[in-house]
């Protein structure tokens, strides 16, 4: 599962031979932000892999993050993200979601069609 928030990108996923969640993420900082605005009691410390997509990753217990994640949801205040994420992170991740978001136009084709026209096409 990926997952964007306004204090980081990461990649969740379950590992084989293990009961364990992995949480990866491309920056250190954003996992040290997310266990420090959600402690998992039950994580590692952040491994560093140089030869892998995701250099940076936790490992915890599921229940921990299970634990965690509907306060994240109750943290959402914000009616932009994209904006909410500008306010707070650097420019280079608010950039990968403006190109995040541009690629899952391509999901509703006609929509894309629409929010790709130059602006010059309008009234």
């Amino acid at each position: 599962m990926w997952l964007f928030t306004t204090f980081g990108f990461f990649s969740i996923v379950q590992k084989k031979d293990t009961d364990f969640l992995t949480i990866r993420a491309r920056k250190r900082e954003h996992l040290i932000e997310l266990v420090t605005r959600y402690p998992l009691e039950t994580a590692c410390d952040i491994v560093e892999l140089h030869v892998c997509d995701y250099r940076y990753r936790i490992a915890c217990e599921r229940e921990d993050l299970m634990r965690v994640i509907p306060d994240i949801v109750r943290d959402v205040t914000y009616s932009n993200f994209k904006d909410a994420v500008a306010s707070t992170l650097e420019l280079e991740y608010v950039d990968v979601l403006h190109n995040v978001w541009d690629a899952a136009l391509d999901l509703d084709p006609a929509i894309a069609e629409f929010m790709r026209m130059p602006l010059k096409n309008f009234p």
